[in-house]
């Protein structure tokens, strides 16, 4: 009798063992997968409200750098040579002036649903943005004034070029970063 105890007993120890393993190897594995897992877990309602957020944004920007683009890659300013249009020169300054103010308008309302690291980016872009903007105001100036060719120099051409350069790589990592959000049913 004592060896069908004992038998029992290992038997019992051994499934209470075995058990335990399987609890302990389980936790492993969840705790190994969420390290793994670099998903971001929001409400549905979150979601919506982060990706309208983004969609106008990325929207304002792209028409911000192509009215910069517009202007500085393809020289538009009038000249002696040419018609004069005053006009196209206003209508230029007014959609780079709305383009700026809208981009700052979203970027700043927004701050607090928007992650640093995205957020400090769209300022990076906005902030350039702007200074070629006053550039831009200048130039414009000395161009209605004088009603000659403008040179435009190889650094407000690097900057336009830079500005589209960052909102490239924005858009990169602001897809990888709504790529890894997941929503919580």
């Amino acid at each position: 009798m004592t060896d069908v105890v004992l038998v029992a007993i290992i038997g019992v120890v051994g499934t209470f063992v075995g058990s335990l393993t399987g609890i302990i190897s389980a936790k492993i594995a969840d705790s190994s997968r969420a390290k793994n897992d670099n998903r971001l877990y929001i409400s549905k309602t979150q979601y919506d409200l982060e990706y309208g957020i983004y969609r106008e944004l990325s929207k304002k920007a792209f028409a911000l750098i192509v009215d910069l683009s517009i202007i500085y890659t393809n020289n538009h300013f009038r000249t002696n040579d040419t018609e004069k249009n005053p006009e196209e020169e206003i209508r230029r300054f007014t959609n780079v002036t709305n383009d700026i103010c809208d981009v700052q308008d979203i970027l700043h309302e927004n701050a607090p649903f928007i992650p640093e690291s995205i957020f400090d980016k769209y300022d990076e872009l906005y902030s350039l943005a702007k200074e070629q903007f006053w550039i831009y105001l200048e130039d414009l100036k000395k161009c209605l004034q004088t009603g000659q060719q403008l040179v435009i120099t190889d650094d407000s051409k690097n900057r336009v070029e830079k500005i589209d350069e960052l909102y490239k790589n924005l858009n990169k990592e602001l897809r990888k970063y709504l790529f890894s959000l997941s929503i919580i049913s």
